[in-house]
């Protein structure tokens, strides 16, 4: 009888080098790291913005607002289109620009 789970971890680590495993995990922590950053990095502007513009909290909540959805809808959007032109090639892309900016 054939094992007809072609999808198990097994058969996902036996595709890929195992000496390259650790790299890709490397990666894609970094990439996290750099969400998590992203983030933060608006939530410690949040009181420059309000004492700059001169905006209540109840707007300042709507900022962080609209960044999620901006994030969510990105992100959907990029999902697509890794699978579209191949997710290593949109990672590495995104990265590029993320650092750029």
């Amino acid at each position: 009888m054939q094992d007809q789970r072609s999808n198990s971890p097994t058969t996902i680590t036996k595709t890929y080098s195992s000496s390259r495993l650790p790299i890709v995990l490397v990666l894609i922590t970094l990439a996290q790291f750099m969400v998590v950053v992203d983030f933060t990095i608006v939530q410690i502007a949040l009181p420059s913005i309000g004492r700059e513009f001169g905006v209540s909290v109840n707007v300042l909540q709507w900022i962080i607002t609209a960044y999620g959805l901006t994030l969510a809808g990105f992100l959907m959007l990029s999902g697509r289109v890794g699978d579209i032109y191949g997710h290593k090639r949109l990672f590495i892309i995104g990265v590029l620009l993320f650092s750029v900016a």
